[in-house]
């Protein structure tokens, strides 16, 4: 018979060596377990882990995130409310439908960026955002109606010459609710974390765009999409001048 391991994280730091000691052995638990138990008395925050290809060291950890449970028992994730201290000019769009001929962010460009849009659609193939984006270099977030999915492609976000593997279009399975897909994403130069439908899933991946892709666009193919609402909100560093 299978075991089902559950695992409690409960952080006490007069029973660890060290902060960091505690934390590399908390992050073996979570990877090998089927269950974790959160404690409601205490502020939980799961940290994703990105790989660079770089010499002499690798990985970086991604934006602090928050666990809940849905109703449902599903298992979620959110970017923690703190990060909103980091938003500075804001954008707002409502109701409007997509169209090729219509660019409603043709005014805007940068490459850090807190982004909350929700799509509504109806016979359409895939919609979404494009990121640092030029005339011959993009980043796609967008969703596949017919193959239901979230995905992020960077096979032409800038350099990606350096592994074979690294031009890629990565695919999260989502069902739309109500024909709607909602995408919170965080955009900072080379990083890109996408939250999607509330937190259902979560995808965090790596571009090396040219100095010359800062643009964005929304784009849809194949059908009917209304913007329901778009946030957008630049982002100030988290360090001091």
């Amino acid at each position: 018979m299978g075991k089902i391991i559950s695992f409690d994280p409960n952080y006490r730091s007069q029973l660890w060596k060290s902060e960091d000691h505690a934390k590399e052995m908390i992050k073996k638990g979570l990877l090998n377990s089927d269950i974790v138990k959160l404690s409601e008395e205490e502020y939980h925050l799961l940290m994703g882990e990105m790989e660079f290809p770089t010499q002499g060291w690798r990985g970086a950890m991604t934006l602090p995130r928050e666990l809940f449970f849905t109703s449902k028992g599903l298992l979620i994730q959110k970017p923690i409310k703190e990060l909103e201290n980091l938003r500075d000019e804001h954008i707002q769009i409502k109701i409007q439908m997509l169209a090729p001929d219509k660019d409603l962010l043709s005014n805007l460009q940068g490459t850090t960026w807190g982004i909350i849009a929700e799509f509504e659609f109806e016979e359409a193939n895939e919609f979404g955002i494009k990121v640092c984006k030029s005339t011959i270099k993009e980043t796609l977030i967008g969703y596949n109606v017919d193959k239901e999915e979230i995905y992020i492609d960077r096979r032409i976000s800038g350099e990606t010459s350096f592994n074979e593997f690294f031009s890629s279009l990565d695919c999260v399975a989502v069902k739309a609710q109500n024909n709607r897909i909602k995408f919170h994403v965080y955009l900072d130069r080379s990083t890109i974390e996408v939250f999607g439908n509330n937190g259902e899933i979560a995808m965090t991946n790596l571009i090396f765009p040219d100095s010359q892709s800062h643009g964005l666009e929304l784009f849809s193919n194949g059908g009917n999409v209304k913007l329901l609402s778009l946030d957008m909100y630049r982002l100030k560093s988290i360090w001091s001048s």
